[in-house]
């Protein structure tokens, strides 16, 4: 059974190691959201869609059902999970720090603000 990371915990972007590796990059301090590379890399519906299509060649599947902002919040979470922490496998996730979520979900908003939030991967199917 899945479980829903609680909402109400909320963290920094520099609270995560992986994330605070990406800072250190040259010509850039402070919130990743303001690292040069993350508007066009996470935010930008081009790079987005072609991310998305990489990503459903890969698993042979549609992988985000719904609206094209749901699409493009979807491949945006991956994108930003490939750019930090690379490769994590097959049911290792982790949730994102608050200021993430909020600038990919500001970008790509539901009409409802229904949004599912971070789960745990399902164990018993293994």
């Amino acid at each position: 059974m899945s479980m829903l990371y609680p909402s109400n915990i909320r963290y920094c972007c520099k609270e995560v190691i992986k994330i605070q590796e990406r800072c250190k990059e040259p010509l850039h301090a402070g919130c990743i959201t303001l690292h040069p590379w993350f508007e066009p890399s996470i935010l930008n519906p081009a790079t987005l869609t072609i991310a998305y299509w990489q990503y459903r060649s890969q698993y042979d599947e549609p992988l985000a059902d719904g609206s094209v902002d749901r699409r493009f919040r979807y491949t945006a979470y991956r994108q930003f999970v490939r750019w930090c922490w690379t490769f994590l496998g097959k049911d290792n996730r982790v949730p994102l720090p608050s200021c993430v979520l909020e600038s990919i979900r500001k970008s790509f908003p539901d009409p409802n603000q229904n949004y599912t939030g971070f789960k745990y991967p399902n164990l018993n199917n293994h």
